[in-house]
């Protein structure tokens, strides 16, 4: 995400590409093809389950603050989703 101005006061004095703490994420998903190498080579797929950092962009002149990540368009999972996940694990 490209982020050239503040959304609230206009100011193009931004630092971008904080990273939040490391415990602070969201969570996407992803169909994985692979093959069995037990049963002659079958295709399958799996559901894989991962996650990404938050990045924050500070306005320097008026101190808002955006969140974003780099890669949008992943598969993101809703929190529900994300838990059921789990459990099917």
């Amino acid at each position: 995400m490209e982020i050239k101005d503040c959304y609230t006061c206009g100011s193009v004095n931004i630092v971008k590409d904080i990273y939040c703490e490391e415990n602070v994420s969201v969570t996407f998903s992803k169909t994985v093809k692979y093959k069995e190498f037990g049963f002659l080579g079958k295709e399958s797929e799996k559901k894989v389950v991962d996650t990404t950092a938050i990045r924050v962009a500070i306005c320097k002149d008026c101190g808002s603050v955006r969140l974003y990540v780099y890669e949008p368009e992943r598969d993101w999972l809703t929190y529900d989703q994300y838990m059921n996940s789990l459990l099917n694990q």
